[in-house]
C-alpha cells in the first residue's frame, strides 16, 4: 500500500487553487467592473490574447501502469526518458508547476504521487470518439455560450478522449486541464476534470453574491458536476463556492 496517495477529487482541488493564487493573481490588476482590460470582442474563445504569466496545462492521471498503456496505444514516445517528481502535497505541486513554463502536458501517477512532464501526448482516438467535443456545456468554451464547442483545442479534445479510450478502459483514467483559452471578459480560463463516468468544471465570474474569490473585484467560483449517462453529459450539481473549498494538502 502506497503511503503517498493522492485522490482523483483531490488533485481537481489542487488545480483550481493553483489557478486562483497563481493566474488569477495575475490577472487582477487587468480587471475593473468585470472586464479584463486586455480581452475584446475576439479574445473569447481564443489564447492569444493571454498574459505569458498565464500557466495552463493538461495532466493525464491513474496509476503507475499509465506510461506504458499510452506507449502501447502511441500516444507517447517510447524512447522517451521521463523524471518523476513526488508531489503528495498542494505545497509540492504549486512548487512543481512554479519551476515549469507550465503549458505543457503531464503524467501524474495517483497511486503514490508521481508526477513527469512529457513532450507530447498523440491525439490518437477511434473514430467515434472525434467528436466528443459536442457534448460539451454549451457555456464550456465561453460563459455566454457565443463561441461553439468546435472551437475546443487539441488538449482539451485529448482530455475528453483519453478515459475512453478501449485499452485505458480498464485503467479509470482521469484527465485534469487548466485551460488558456478565455472563457469571459475576465480574461482566464476554466479548470476541467474528465474521467469515464463524467465531468467536473471551474470557471470564475462576476459581481454576483458572495460567497468571493476576490471582492476587491467581484469575482465568483462556480463549480459544475456532470455525469456522462445515455452518451450526454447531464448536470448534477451547480455551486458557488469559495477559496476555503480548496484549502487541501
Amino acid at each position: 500500500m502506497y503511503t503517498n496517495c493522492v485522490e482523483s477529487y483531490k488533485l481537481f482541488k489542487w488545480l483550481v487553487k493553483f489557478h486562483i493564487e497563481h493566474n488569477l493573481s495575475k490577472v487582477l490588476p487587468f480587471i475593473e467592473c468585470g472586464q479584463a482590460s486586455f480581452v475584446n470582442e475576439n479574445s473569447i474563445g481564443k489564447d492569444h490574447d493571454t498574459p505569458n504569466e498565464i500557466k495552463r496545462f493538461l495532466i493525464v492521471a491513474n496509476g503507475n501502469t499509465l506510461v506504458d498503456k499510452l506507449i502501447k496505444n502511441g500516444m507517447i514516445d517510447k524512447s522517451e526518458e521521463l523524471e518523476f517528481t513526488t508531489i503528495s502535497e498542494y505545497t509540492y505541486f504549486n512548487e512543481y508547476f512554479n519551476k515549469h513554463r507550465g503549458d505543457g502536458a503531464y503524467i501524474f501517477h495517483l497511486s503514490n504521487a508521481k508526477i513527469a512532464r512529457v513532450m507530447e501526448i498523440a491525439n490518437k482516438h477511434p473514430k467515434n470518439l472525434s467528436s466528443r467535443y459536442e457534448l460539451l456545456p454549451k457555456h464550456f468554451i465561453s460563459l455566454d455560450g457565443r463561441v461553439g464547442n468546435k472551437e475546443s483545442g487539441n488538449k482539451t479534445r485529448l482530455a475528453m478522449r483519453i478515459p475512453y479510450l478501449p485499452n485505458l478502459l480498464d485503467e479509470n483514467v482521469h484527465t485534469y486541464q487548466i485551460k488558456g483559452t478565455i472563457h469571459s471578459n475576465l480574461g482566464l480560463g476554466i479548470v476541467t476534470h474528465f474521467n469515464k463516468e463524467g465531468m467536473e468544471m471551474f470557471y470564475f465570474d462576476h459581481n454576483r453574491k458572495s460567497p468571493f474569490i476576490d471582492k476587491s473585484k467581484g469575482i465568483i467560483g462556480i463549480h459544475e458536476q456532470y455525469e456522462f449517462k445515455k452518451s450526454n453529459y447531464r448536470l448534477t450539481e451547480k455551486k458557488q463556492v469559495k477559496l476555503a473549498d480548496y484549502c487541501t494538502n
